[in-house]
């Protein structure tokens, strides 16, 4: 199964589903609430997707896709 996670300052890391499409190229979903979420570095994926701020920094330091 290939390891997909997205990683914070800290080592934190939040797994996300990624999926490579026709027309979109990937996409990611957040896998608790089944939301089509936008993945970019050194944004914090709270804001960027507009869900209430974290307790911790949730600055995308990493984005990791092995297959």
């Amino acid at each position: 199964m290939p390891r997909r996670y997205i990683e914070y300052p800290g080592k934190l890391t939040h797994y996300v589903a990624a999926f490579l499409t026709v027309d979109r190229g990937l996409s990611f979903t957040e896998p608790h609430h089944e939301d089509k979420v936008k993945v970019r570095r050194v944004i914090s994926c709270a804001k960027e997707n507009w869900y209430n701020e974290p307790r911790c920094n949730d600055t995308i330091n990493k984005v990791v896709i092995v297959l």
